[in-house]
C-alpha cells in the first residue's frame, strides 16, 4: 500500500495513471472535504485512504475510454481500494 503525503492508495492505480498517479492522489485528497464513509470533515494532515472505481467503456463510435470516480476516507473508516469494471450490459472489447 503506497502512501503519498498522508494518503494511502492501492498500487494498481498506477497501471492506469502512470507518472500522474501521485498528482491524482494528492489532488483528489485536496478537493475532498468530507469522508465518503462517515461524512465527517477531513483534516489536512490526518491519515487518509483513497478508493477509486474505474469503468472501462466503449463509445458508440468504437472509441475506448476510462472513467475514474474517487472516494476519500479517514483511514480508520476505510482502507484504500481499487475496482475495475465495465458498465452493466456492455460487451468486453
Amino acid at each position: 500500500m503506497p502512501v503519498t503525503r498522508n494518503v494511502a492508495w492501492d498500487e494498481g492505480l498506477e497501471s492506469f495513471k502512470g507518472r500522474d498517479t501521485t498528482h491524482y492522489v494528492t489532488t483528489a485528497a485536496a478537493i475532498a472535504t468530507t469522508c465518503a464513509a462517515c461524512r465527517r470533515p477531513l483534516q489536512p494532515d490526518e491519515p487518509l485512504s483513497l478508493s477509486v472505481d474505474i469503468v472501462e467503456s466503449t463509445a458508440p463510435d468504437g472509441t475506448e475510454y476510462v472513467t475514474f470516480t474517487d472516494y476519500v476516507f479517514h483511514r480508520q473508516c476505510s482502507e484504500p481500494g481499487l475496482t475495475v469494471g465495465r458498465p452493466p450490459g456492455s460487451r468486453p472489447s
